[in-house]
């Protein structure tokens, strides 16, 4: 199940606990973003796909391309989601509980995501510096291999920002 967003939730401890609406108006506009991401992905998808079938003949690293641009668009959105908790969660439990328990819960959520997003961007970091030395290039376009994972820690990075904005900004609530 996915969570609400605030929005579904006016009056609630939920919407009390949800980021403000200057928050809402940049997120729509990168959700945008996002979307034409998407857009382009399935864009260079179909040329590609039309010039392999009717003329024999495909966009050099229009594969490994796509995959970079799902990469970007894929740890943005991440961001994104975490901050506004409207990300994939069973709520089963979320609505059943008091208002109190459920601000816990909520503090219990962003402590957790920071502890593992943390963690595991600190792994990423080791590994991108690793990357960085041994100077590993793709094969089709020739672009660092350091970059496109540098991409996943900044994600992890802004997921993790998110996680302690949210619960800090909990804890004086």
């Amino acid at each position: 199940m996915t969570s609400p967003g605030p929005s579904a939730h006016k009056g609630s401890a939920e919407a009390a606990l949800s980021p403000g609406a200057s928050h809402t108006v940049t997120s729509g506009v990168l959700r945008k973003c996002l979307g034409l991401g998407l857009i382009l992905i399935v864009a260079i998808n179909v040329v590609n796909a039309t010039f392999r079938y009717l003329f024999s003949w495909s966009l050099a690293g229009a594969d490994e391309l796509m995959v970079y641009l799902l990469i970007v668009v894929v740890m943005a959105s991440s961001v994104v989601l975490v901050r506004q908790r409207d990300h994939i969660s069973v709520s089963l439990l979320v609505f059943r509980i008091t208002v109190r328990q459920r601000t816990w819960l909520f503090r219990l959520h962003d402590l957790l995501v920071l502890v593992v997003c943390s963690t595991v961007a600190f792994a990423s970091w080791q590994f991108v510096q690793r990357l960085a030395s041994l100077d590993i290039k793709s094969m089709s376009l020739g672009v660092p291999m350091w970059i496109p994972h540098a991409v996943v820690l900044v994600g992890l990075i802004g997921v993790s920002l998110a996680a302690l904005i949210s619960l800090f900004g909990r804890a004086r609530s």
